[in-house]
């Protein structure tokens, strides 16, 4: 359920900053709408998350990559020894 509620407040805020930023159109406007869209704490929780999320599954890989390798060693040397 965390996931899907993080995968819609992502396309909302992804959907809003397409709409007021366009491609072409760096109007003083679309920027003040930028600024104005990056202020909200919401976001900054949101941004938070996210970065508490990545590091998370950084921490996690390299635990299950150090794992493997541990793992293949012992194995490569019970066959050595056989």
């Amino acid at each position: 359920m965390k996931f899907r509620t993080g995968l819609i407040i992502g396309a909302v805020i992804g959907y809003l900053v397409a709409t007021r930023v366009r491609p072409g159109e760096a109007t003083d406007d679309s920027q003040a709408g930028l600024a104005s869209l990056i202020r909200v704490p919401a976001t900054d929780r949101l941004a938070e998350q996210g970065r508490r999320l990545a590091d998370r599954a950084v921490a996690r890989s390299a635990a299950a990559i150090r794992r493997s390798r541990f793992d293949l060693r012992r194995r490569l040397e019970a066959t050595a020894e056989d």
